[in-house]
């Protein structure tokens, strides 16, 4: 239920998985309270003062199979507006042949979700959205398992590296690394971006050495791994590099990304040792704490 400018809005819907995609239905039920309620929210509704009801039936393709933690059959359960993170957690790569034969090997699995709980939850879950990890069919079931724990979190069935996830209409879809973390104030700078973006991207980040300790600043021409994308765009269905050829990109500035570099990563490299070291402190703006995060 939300109150705005006078308006109850009692919202309550459903997915249902159907083949390739999902059913998707909404009861929404408005009615307004005070007469002194916002003009143009009013002349949007028609100056709505009684009760009405609306029944919505969409369908969306390309969603993937969903697999609830234990429950492959439950459907995804997200904010009926706002932010989501979605990851690439272990999807097959046909470019990188190592992957795709290891990415649901259990070793390979549990070597991902030691980062991922050491970086990517202590950041991401201190936010209080949700997350989906896109999981082949091959590993989805050993990966919901281990990761049973977090409510916030649902993991998603992807055998395509391009196949990604669609949101709905009005959330904002942030792709990340599942071995990465975020900047506290990422989703509020988000959306303060121009309204006429549709993909608001970063070029500058910190990257963590894990064996060393070192942190180092960063800046790249192209968009790094992480961005935000409006109208629940699937956030892969391009090569975050290529980004500004698909979309009107905002570029953020500012460091709002701190990559980890293990010696498992796909590109990433060591920081070279002329770089400048930062203080450790940095880490705490993106929810890791230096005393604990280092082995």
């Amino acid at each position: 239920m939300q109150l705005h400018n006078g308006i109850v809005s009692l919202s309550f819907g459903r997915r249902s998985p159907l083949g390739p995609g999902l059913l998707r239905w909404c009861l929404r039920v408005e009615t307004g309270l005070f007469p002194n309620t916002d003009n143009q929210l009013l002349g949007a509704l028609d100056e709505m003062r009684q009760t009405s009801a609306v029944l919505l039936v969409g369908w969306g393709a390309g969603f993937g199979s969903r697999l609830r933690k234990q429950c492959a059959s439950s459907a995804v359960k997200l904010p009926a507006m706002g932010h989501i993170f979605v990851t690439r957690f272990s999807v097959p790569r046909s470019e990188d042949p190592l992957n795709a034969l290891r990415h649901a090997e259990p070793e390979w699995l549990e070597g991902r979700l030691d980062l991922f709980r050491r970086f990517f939850v202590p950041s991401v879950g201190r936010i209080g959205v949700p997350a989906v990890l896109l999981c082949s069919s091959e590993s989805a079931a050993f990966v919901s398992d281990r990761v049973a724990d977090l409510s916030w979190i649902d993991v998603v069935v992807q055998d395509e590296w391009y196949g990604g996830w669609t949101g709905d209409s009005d959330q904002v879809v942030t792709r990340m690394d599942s071995d990465d973390a975020i900047h506290g104030e990422w989703l509020a700078t988000v959306d303060a971006a121009p309204v006429e973006a549709e993909v608001c991207c970063t070029r500058e980040f910190l990257r963590y050495d894990d064996a060393t300790g070192r942190l180092c600043a960063y800046s790249r021409s192209d968009p790094s791994p992480l961005a935000a994308f409006r109208g629940g765009r699937n956030p892969f269905a391009h090569d975050h590099a290529e980004l500004t050829r698909h979309y009107r990109v905002h570029d953020v500035r500012g460091p709002y990304l701190l990559q980890v570099f293990h010696g498992g990563n796909v590109s990433s490299r060591r920081p070279s040792w002329y770089r400048r070291r930062l203080p450790l402190e940095r880490l705490q703006a993106f929810g890791i704490d230096a005393s604990t995060v280092s082995r």
